[in-house]
């Protein structure tokens, strides 16, 4: 949470006026939500499947449980990682996540004490969240349940300039699972020069599949032709660019 704050504080200091979004899978949304309510400063949240099973969730006996045994055997393997709990339903991301290397295999349960009590201050953050935000969830995720993650979309402050996505066929892994692709297209986010298909053709095809689709194309490019460019490839009326380069479109 530290870091993320330091980071954010950072990229504004060195890009004063450049849109800040900050996004976040899973530990990584409970780590921006409560980075946000300690003062991280940013123009919205981006949060797929979001760590917000809160301890109250898992109920009072696994609680305190948990609690014993992180504070007698600390250093006890946890036993089974997230994989275990089948976090996506596509093949390739599950032989990807086995064989990484920096993969960790197997948690010491105060670390598993721990990642409970950052789900649990993500829980209490998401009632104060005070920024524009996409929320991702997949119907099919075992990490975070329906349950849970209902019971922490409940509390949340209503805002017209926020959308809850849910998604029937998704799992955990939402970005990295079958219907990736669909996910996506919810948040898109690319350097306006890519190999193969740049930045510019994609955002041209999402226009036509989609012409309400919002769109962030990033860009070291310093000239006002890619500024031009840009704006013709997604039709839109506004831009809005600082350093780096980082063009914003949006439909007015």
């Amino acid at each position: 949470v530290a870091d993320a704050r330091a980071v954010a504080t950072l990229l504004r200091r060195q890009h004063p006026g450049v849109p800040l979004y900050i996004a976040g899978e899973s530990m990584g949304g409970a780590v921006a939500l409560v980075a946000t309510e300690r003062g991280l400063e940013c123009d919205g949240l981006i949060l797929s499947a979001p760590a917000l099973r809160s301890r109250d969730t898992f109920g009072p006996l696994f609680s305190a449980g948990l609690w014993l045994l992180a504070h007698s055997v600390p250093w006890l393997p946890a036993g089974p990682t997230s994989i275990d709990y089948q976090p996506t339903d596509n093949p390739r991301t599950l032989e990807k996540l086995r064989s990484d290397p920096m993969m960790l295999r197997q948690p010491r349960l105060d670390m598993g004490y721990g990642v409970v009590g950052l789900m649990d201050d993500a829980r209490a953050a998401a009632e104060k969240i005070a920024v524009p935000y996409l929320m991702m969830h997949g119907m099919g995720d075992r990490i975070v349940p329906s349950g849970p993650m209902k019971s922490a979309i409940e509390v949340m402050p209503p805002r017209v300039d926020s959308k809850l996505a849910l998604y029937k066929d998704g799992y955990h892994l939402l970005l990295r699972d079958k219907e990736g692709p669909k996910v996506a297209a919810d948040v898109v986010v690319c350097d306006v020069q890519l190999p193969g298909l740049d930045g510019l053709g994609l955002m041209s095809r999402l226009v036509k599949a989609d012409a309400e689709v919002p769109v962030i194309l990033i860009t070291y490019a310093t000239t006002e032709d890619a500024v031009r460019k840009a704006l013709a490839a997604v039709k839109r009326d506004r831009v809005i660019s600082g350093e780096p380069q980082l063009i914003r479109i949006e439909k007015n």
